[in-house]
């Protein structure tokens, strides 16, 4: 929507009654004006820090979301999908993994001591359920700690400052 003073937002073409339109870069006449609102989310989603137009360096801070906040988010491509299923495996096969890896201990040493052969199945039982556990916990960890950087690089809270201040 237009003012009547002319006077409008660069980016949404609203005017300044709402929220005050600011000069925060070097850019004149129409293009020169700007909600700091709008600057802010332009430059969160376009991922650089200068004016496209006139190539003005905005003095900005940058602040990375947190992990709760990847876990609200509800998109599939990059959001936390499948994370709470693997937080569930986690909390349901680590006390049945110790269990079994205990049992299968305790059983290898017992037919070892007797000198049978089936002490050294369950010797290499143990082993195996241990070595498989340590893999799964590995690869699903990595998976949604990437999946969680690489939100987070694309996904930042940009605060505009005043032209004089520092970040």
């Amino acid at each position: 929507m237009f003012s009547y003073s002319g006077l409008a937002c660069r980016i949404c073409h609203e005017d300044g009654i709402k929220e005050e339109l600011i000069s925060p870069c070097a850019c004149a006449g129409s293009v020169g004006l700007a909600h700091a609102k709008c600057i802010e989310q332009w430059l969160s989603s376009s991922n650089t820090t200068n004016c496209e137009i006139c190539k003005y360096q905005y003095n900005i801070s940058i602040k990375s979301k947190s992990f709760l906040q990847w876990l609200k988010n509800k998109n599939p491509l990059n959001g936390p999908s499948g994370f709470y299923g693997d937080v569930f495996c986690f909390v349901l096969l680590t006390p049945l993994c110790i269990g079994s890896v205990y049992l299968c201990a305790v059983g290898a040493h017992a037919y070892i001591k007797h000198g049978l052969w089936e002490g050294t199945g369950l010797a290499m039982l143990c082993c195996f359920l241990t070595a498989v556990y340590i893999l799964w916990c590995f690869v699903a960890f990595r998976f949604h700690w990437k999946r969680f950087r690489s939100w987070q690089a694309t996904n930042k809270t940009v605060r505009l400052l005043p032209k004089h201040a520092s970040a």
